[in-house]
Formats: structure tokens, sequence, C-alpha cells
């Protein structure tokens, strides 16, 4: 999804707490960023894609979390495959920042994603 987004002319600022797949990211040309809180005040909008809900509530609501830098008016997609009921206590503390929240799991892993090349975002 990275090269897509690129592609596609995105600025895309990574961050990640595996080093070398952050490095790869900065390789292929994104922005590094230093923390989610940073992304999250860096973008308008921020995605994330974890495997569990305590990584997606670190990662979204935790004290460094992407929420913590984002301004109202700023999206917050997560494409985690999680609980919908702990997607709508996301939304609702992203609400209360005036920060919108999109619920967006995917499914095809990065096969799918390589073979979709999406045109724009």
């Amino acid at each position: 999804m990275l090269n897509n987004l690129l592609t596609a002319g995105h600025t895309v600022i990574a961050y990640g707490r595996n080093a070398k797949k952050l490095d790869a990211c900065v390789a292929d040309g994104a922005e590094r960023g230093a923390s989610n809180r940073d992304v999250g005040a860096r973008a308008l909008s921020s995605s994330q894609c974890c495997r569990m809900v305590p990584e997606v509530e670190e990662v979204v609501l935790g004290g460094n979390g992407i929420l913590e830098g984002c301004k109202p008016g700023s999206l917050i997609v997560d494409m985690s495959s999680i609980n919908p009921l702990v997607s709508q206590k996301i939304a609702a503390d992203c609400a209360a920042k005036g920060v919108d929240f999109l619920d967006a799991p995917v499914s095809g892993g990065e096969p799918k994603a390589i073979e979709e090349r999406w045109q724009s975002w």
C-alpha cells in the first residue's frame, strides 16, 4: 500500500516499532515519523493496520498515539480486523476530539494490495 500511495503522488509519513521495516519504508520514499503522535500531528489523515486490539488501542489512543497529535478535522483510518465494539469506542474517543474515524478492515493482504494498484486515495 505504501508504494501505491507514493506512486499516486501522496506524501507518506511512516512510523513503526520494527526499525528494519521502517527503514525500508523510508528507503522507498516515505518520510520518517518520530512516533505515532508525530504522524498524527503531521498528517491530515493517517492509517494503521494492527493485528490485535491492544496494539490498535496503543497506536491510536496511547499516550504517544496518533490521536494525541491529531488536530480537529483530521481523519484516522483503521485497517485492522478487530471487534466492531472496539472500533466504536475508538471512534467515540476520536469524535470527542473532533477527529473523524473510519473503520476499514482490509482483506487479501499484501498480494491483493499489489494487484489492486490504487489510483488515488
